[in-house]
């Protein structure tokens, strides 16, 4: 079976990754090719495939496709390849995935009513059932097409419990992000500053917010100074994604936590992430992420902006090891029954042969 990904950004992160995850299922058992639209930097981390065209014009496309005849294309949140490929001839089957945070989810109301592409798809998939639901409904894909969940992929092996690093000295709490408006890194801030009023010994980890403007960053600045943390706060601005396995490593080995704070996920893949390298996580009850954490075997959930309810939870995970290692295990289990390469890899290429057969 060949199979051509395509993608507008070939970029680190994101999708890419979830490509290189699916490709150590896939080999071996399909042909996989990648077109994306324009160049970031990304394909290093795509060092296991050859088959990596980057096009960004409409005639070029064309004539990949053309040429290439692949039996499946996968389209991820990336319309503008509709009309090339539909103009090549293309007779294999054609699949929808979306992956794209949920504001930018707007691309879905065009391609409903693009009445050439939606004869031609044969399944849109999406990670959550969250997703699949709003899809079907807000959206209007209901009886339109099927909408297949199909979990992301995480490479469970790399993402493990590491007991080696050397341990900080007091329990890190990790918050991980963009400094984004829907992620509420405030939110964060406001349960580190009632979990420092409340005597809870601890440190404040930041980790992400590069891409954030000057004035964001002066924002955060600004903030830790109002509510006192500026004493307790890292702000790891920038942390390499082959790097982030021991950074959760680090934060489960000191006795600490992960706060998730959005208010919106569509699947939550830090959560996933922590999980999967033994980090108990407290996060809001919002998104999907009620379908990754199972409270309280796995983790807590609180209300969206709840800063009580948030703190007093991290306090019962930092007080309680027997807690943290019980959470730890149930975490890593369910990530590896949902996630791992093996899961996720089975169930994408089944939804695969599917899509095929419909064609």
């Amino acid at each position: 079976m060949k199979i051509c990904f395509c993608y507008r950004y070939l970029i680190l992160g994101g999708v890419t990754t979830q490509i290189a995850n699916r490709l150590r299922y896939l080999a071996g058992r399909a042909e996989i090719a990648c077109l994306y639209l324009e160049d970031f930097g990304g394909a290093c981390a795509l060092r296991d495939l050859s088959d990596i065209t980057v096009c960004g014009d409409a005639a070029g496309q064309r004539r990949y496709f053309s040429e290439r005849r692949f039996d499946v294309v996968s389209v991820i949140d990336s319309p503008m390849i509709y009309p090339p490929l539909l103009d090549s001839g293309f007779r294999g089957a054609v699949v929808n995935e979306v992956h794209t945070t949920t504001k930018n989810l707007a691309y879905l109301d065009g391609l409903r009513r693009d009445s050439r592409a939606l004869a031609r798809i044969r399944a849109i998939f999406t990670p959550s059932r969250y997703l699949a639901n709003r899809i079907q409904g807000e959206f209007g894909f209901g009886g339109l097409c099927p909408v297949r969940v199909v979990p992301n992929c995480l490479d469970t092996h790399t993402f493990s419990p590491d007991p080696a690093p050397p341990f900080p000295n007091r329990p890190v709490v990790l918050w991980v992000g963009k400094l984004d408006e829907h992620k509420r890194y405030t939110d964060f801030l406001e349960i580190a500053a009632a979990l420092k009023r409340a005597g809870v010994v601890c440190e404040f980890w930041l980790a992400g917010g590069q891409t954030a403007k000057h004035e964001r960053a002066l924002e955060l600045y600004r903030a830790l100074d109002r509510l006192d943390i500026a004493d307790r706060t890292r702000w790891l601005c920038q942390v390499e994604y082959a790097r982030m396995p021991r950074l959760y490593a680090l934060a489960a080995g000191s006795g600490g936590c992960l706060v998730i704070t959005s208010s919106d996920e569509s699947f939550g893949m830090t959560a996933a992430e922590a999980m999967a390298c033994g980090l108990p996580v407290v996060a809001t009850r919002v998104g999907a992420l009620p379908e990754l954490i199972r409270e309280p075997e796995t983790g807590f959930l609180v209300e969206l902006g709840d800063v009580e309810a948030a703190a007093n939870n991290v306090t019962h995970v930092l007080g309680d090891p027997v807690l943290r290692q019980r959470m730890a295990q149930a975490a890593r289990a369910r990530v590896e029954r949902i996630c791992s390469i093996e899961s996720a890899g089975e169930a994408f290429f089944a939804a695969i042969r599917a899509a095929v057969e419909d064609a």
